[in-house]
């Protein structure tokens, strides 16, 4: 399944997990949806992070008004968290736990070059 992202209006296509592969790295996701360089770091991260967590979470989105768990990844007292959430919206959200702890694991350098903007 590919994902399709619109970002200002224009429409760009991600591979998705049709392989089975995630990828570990961003330099592995075949990215064609322009250039991020003109961004300061902390924007070109978070941008970098949105769109590998949809490609983990494969299309999923959290309906928040369900009672079923979220998992999340947070900041608490400046460090990065792991936590099970129902109802919070997080930036950071994962249909499961594995998918939100390999993510963390691959991605920690990234997600702190963007906690400023979180």
């Amino acid at each position: 399944m590919n994902i399709k992202l619109n970002i200002d209006g224009k429409e760009y296509e991600v591979v998705s997990r049709e392989q089975k592969k995630l990828p570990k790295t961003w330099d592995e996701l075949k990215y064609e949806g322009g250039d991020l360089t003109y961004l300061p770091i902390s924007y070109i991260a978070l941008r970098k992070l949105e769109i590998l967590r949809d490609i983990y979470n494969d299309g999923w989105k959290p309906d928040w008004t369900d009672k079923a768990p979220k998992h999340i990844i947070i900041f608490y007292s400046g460090e990065v968290d792991t936590y099970d959430n129902y109802s919070t919206h997080h930036f950071f959200h994962f249909k499961t736990a594995e998918l939100r702890d390999e993510f963390l694991n691959n991605f920690r350098d990234l997600i702190e070059e963007a906690k400023d903007l979180l």
